[in-house]
């Protein structure tokens, strides 16, 4: 069943690219592939109209076929993001290099990226700790799972169902998890809320143990309330 939310057509819209665009939100969702048959019936097109607007996407880099002719996105994708990304990450930086030497924790900027997962923009290592957690760039995991992706979602309206922990970060600025993504250690994240970015965001830093979460939390909204108008003037 998809999960993703379809804008009310308009006159205003081009219906093609509207077509595309959902096309391309649909891939995101198949972590295996897809093909042209799923990806025709999930958005309701006839075969012919699908297979026109995959080969259009393909012939700009923005899906690629593998060997068992299934559809992914493409690479060109990373090229696009990237002029956002870098802009969001330079304007990030140095709120995180300062929560980092602040909290002597690692600090991690996370986007959603699909309906089922978030990855990390950018990772930041603290310079004046004896001992701190590290990992890369890139990484991904369930949307619903660490303090990030509890962070990005009460930085939402409330969705019935959610999970607990999700309404108490909303009511205190911040979540707490413990060892949902990383084996031991603490996540401690807020959510990043502007209007210039594409996808729900979140700020956090990464630590051994919880006995200072509600003081590193404070520092932790402070970050994500800082990035959050920075990125409003600048971008």
């Amino acid at each position: 069943m998809s999960n993703t939310q379809q804008a009310t057509p308009s006159s205003d819209l081009s219906k093609t690219m509207r077509n595309g665009i959902r096309m391309l939100e649909r891939l995101t969702t198949h972590t295996r592939g897809a093909t042209l048959s799923a990806l025709a019936d999930e958005l309701e097109l006839n075969r012919t109209s699908a297979h026109r607007l995959v080969k259009t996407l393909e012939a700009h880099g923005l899906v690629i076929r593998d060997e068992h002719k299934l559809w992914h996105p493409g690479w060109q994708l990373i090229a696009l993001a990237e002029a956002v990304q870098t802009d969001v990450r330079s304007v990030a930086r140095p709120i995180m290099e300062s929560l980092s030497d602040r909290t002597m924790a690692t600090s991690y900027l996370v986007s959603e990226i699909n309906n089922e997962e978030v990855m990390a923009l950018d990772v930041i290592e603290p310079r004046n700790a004896k001992m701190h957690i590290a990992f890369k760039a890139g990484q991904r995991h369930p949307r619903d799972r660490g303090s990030a992706g509890i962070a990005l979602l009460a930085g939402g309206k409330y969705i019935p169902g959610e999970r607990p922990e999700v309404t108490k970060a909303r009511q205190r600025g911040y979540a707490i998890s413990s060892a949902e993504v990383i084996p031991s250690t603490v996540g401690i994240a807020a959510p990043v809320c502007s209007i210039k970015l594409a996808s729900a965001a979140s700020l956090g830093i990464s630590v051994f143990d919880d006995s200072c979460a509600e003081e590193l939390g404070h520092e932790v909204q402070t970050a994500a309330h800082e990035l959050s108008r920075t990125l409003n003037k600048t971008l």
